[in-house]
């Protein structure tokens, strides 16, 4: 089944009073990871906040010359997520419904074209959390949960590598659900 990740950077928490600053976007089915694409949106004003900044690092001025006005931006992610139709995308992240609510904020025509269902890496944690699969330590957090899998962490922060790495962290989740399911049906059997 296919997914298509999602991350954003914002200019701060709240998606009616802060500014969208990037998504990325990352193609996901079966395990395999096909595409990411970062796209960036420009505003005449930004509304950020100073603790944003120091969490996204982005700068502003070098992001205003490559980023993309909202028609384009939206032209832009119409056209990647095409390749979904005519089904309705299963959008997938790590916290995603703060990235769903940013972007459907700047583009409401979006919510017609996601499943209304969502894929949170950082609720499968906890699950796996309750379950004793993950020890408690790792909590919900992205960076923690690199660690744990022994992923590479180097663009965190970034829409674009955020997005492409909750794919690579979906798929180690999978893979630790699979082994523990096989292991108890396995006992089950008697065959271990």
């Amino acid at each position: 089944m296919k997914r298509l990740f999602i991350d954003t950077e914002t200019g701060g928490l709240d998606p009616k009073t802060s500014s969208l600053l990037t998504v990325g976007l990352t193609s996901w089915s079966d395990g395999v990871i096909y595409d990411s694409f970062e796209f960036m949106l420009k505003s005449d004003v930004y509304k950020i906040s100073a603790a944003a900044l120091e969490v996204n690092r982005i700068d502003l001025t070098a992001h205003d010359k490559i980023a993309m006005n909202l028609k384009d931006f939206s032209d832009s992610i119409f056209s990647y997520i095409s390749r979904f139709e005519p089904e309705k995308i299963w959008m997938a992240g790590h916290n995603v419904q703060f990235d769903r609510a940013f972007l459907f904020e700047n583009i409401p025509q979006l919510r017609d074209r996601f499943h209304y269902r969502l894929f949170d890496t950082s609720a499968i944690i906890m699950h796996y959390i309750d379950l004793g699969l993950i020890p408690e330590s790792v909590g919900g957090g992205m960076e923690e949960a690199c660690d744990f899998f022994k992923l590479a962490k180097p663009m965190l922060h970034n829409a674009g590598g955020d997005a492409q790495l909750t794919a690579f962290l979906y798929n180690e989740l999978i893979a630790l659900g699979r082994n523990q399911f096989q292991e108890g049906y396995d006992a089950a059997l008697g065959l271990r």
